[in-house]
């Protein structure tokens, strides 16, 4: 997978979750130390600057690299274990783990799942904009807040600076074409409820 990325996006930084690495930490090694060595790796990633935490990943490396050295050694050599610290520290919580990515996917997969089939493909776009809309008006809040707690600089070097220019009318033609495309798909195919 990251080599698919990588060629259809060079400039792209690939980050494991870390959370799935826990979890795979976890079932790798004896019950009597699951909770000690998730405990000790997840004060590797929560630690506040870059320093501290290649700090700590080296002190977890030398605890468990004596009981575990495979599966220490497997964990040293995972690409992407850090990449989240080369982003501003407002941002490490939502990159370090694919928590955001699945919840996107269950969300489309639970509103599709309503559906047996889509009639056309043109039906399937209104839906799924519909899903993605919601989602997106949910989620809006937290983003707003990441982005707020980033300096000018790095708002402009991570291209947020074009959040603050909006195009003339873009706005009011997404919202129309939404708010008819919920009416047309939530009376039409939901009539047991009422559009958001």
């Amino acid at each position: 997978m990251p080599e698919a990325i990588a060629a259809a996006f060079p400039n792209a930084a690939h980050q494991r979750c870390l959370v799935h690495i826990q979890r795979n930490i976890a079932q790798a090694v004896r019950v009597k130390d699951r909770a000690e060595i998730c405990g000790d790796f997840r004060e590797v990633y929560t630690q506040e600057t870059e320093a501290e935490t290649k700090a700590k990943f080296d002190e977890f490396t030398e605890k468990w690299g004596v009981t575990y050295p495979h599966l220490i050694k497997k964990v040293m050599e995972t690409r992407g274990l850090f990449t989240y610290l080369g982003f501003p520290k407002a941002m490490w919580q939502s990159i370090r783990t694919s928590n955001a990515i699945e919840s996107f996917n269950s969300e489309l997969q639970r509103y599709s799942n309503h559906r047996i089939l889509f009639n056309s493909e043109a039906n399937q776009m209104i839906v799924l904009t519909s899903c993605i809309a919601d989602y997106n008006n949910a989620c809006k809040k937290k983003k707003e807040k990441y982005i707020q707690e980033l300096t000018e600089e790095e708002r402009a070097t991570l291209g947020f600076d074009i959040l603050q220019r909006p195009r003339a009318g873009a706005e009011s033609k997404t919202q129309t074409f939404l708010q008819v495309s919920k009416s047309v798909v939530f009376s039409k195919y939901f009539p047991w409820k009422s559009a958001r």
